[in-house]
């Protein structure tokens, strides 16, 4: 299932593998910066008719959020959005807070820190109580 998370201006496309997000692509309206695709070994090709402010990558070998989160540092307030909507939809299945699960957090928590999923199962007694997740929206 595709997923989409927003970031004020910025907006990225991901999916899940398991309990890896796979980055499909990220954008940034407004920004005039040509597009262009950045594949597993890390290297680049502009896409000049391409949307403009878009970062696509690898479609034969998707990238997960560490990685993408490594190449593109600036982009962290929408990586984090990405983040929080994946221990959202986590929270919506129910899943319960494991040190694996804890462990895919992009800031890598103390052993007893409070991590948003712990928060998730902290806060909602069910899942349905849960927020749903936002930005299932296709556009």
């Amino acid at each position: 299932m595709l997923y989409y998370s927003r970031s004020g201006e910025m907006a990225a496309a991901w999916e899940l593998h398991g309990h890896s997000i796979e980055v499909m692509h990220i954008r940034c309206d407004g920004d005039l910066t040509p597009a262009y695709r950045i594949f597993s070994d890390g290297s680049r090709l502009s896409l000049p008719h391409r949307p403009q402010g878009t970062v696509y990558f690898d479609e034969w070998s998707r990238p997960d959020l560490a990685t993408v989160a490594a190449w593109l540092p600036t982009w962290d307030r929408l990586f984090d959005a990405v983040q929080r909507d994946y221990f959202k939809y986590l929270c919506e299945l129910g899943v319960a807070p494991s040190d694996e699960i804890a462990a895919l957090s992009l800031d890598a928590p103390a052993e007893h820190a409070e991590t948003p999923l712990t928060r998730c199962a902290t806060n909602y007694s069910t899942p349905q109580e849960a927020a749903p997740l936002h930005g299932r929206a296709h556009y």
